[in-house]
């Protein structure tokens, strides 16, 4: 067994538990549960939901508001779908 040196299990739990305390969680959690499904390493995994919890910080702070209504309730959805074809294109 390969030895987890850089605690890539740990980085994923703390980035889940951050994601579970942002709005819309279930569909957060759910699309980290996808990655995980497709295969991905848990290193690569926890990489991308560190990013998701980034992406949805600069999100609820405004730093979208640039846009203004272009935004709508969808744009969280179109944002994981976006994130997800970028990665696995």
């Amino acid at each position: 067994m390969i030895a987890d040196i850089h605690d890539y299990a740990g980085r994923l739990r703390r980035a889940r538990e951050r994601l579970s305390r942002l709005e819309n969680s279930s569909l957060l959690l759910s699309f980290i549960d996808h990655l995980s499904a497709l295969g991905l390493s848990v290193g690569r995994v926890a990489k991308y939901a560190n990013q998701l919890c980034t992406l949805m910080k600069n999100y609820r702070s405004g730093f979208f508001s640039i846009f203004g209504p272009f935004l709508s309730n969808n744009f969280l959805a179109g944002a994981v779908i976006s994130f997800e074809k970028c990665c696995f294109a």
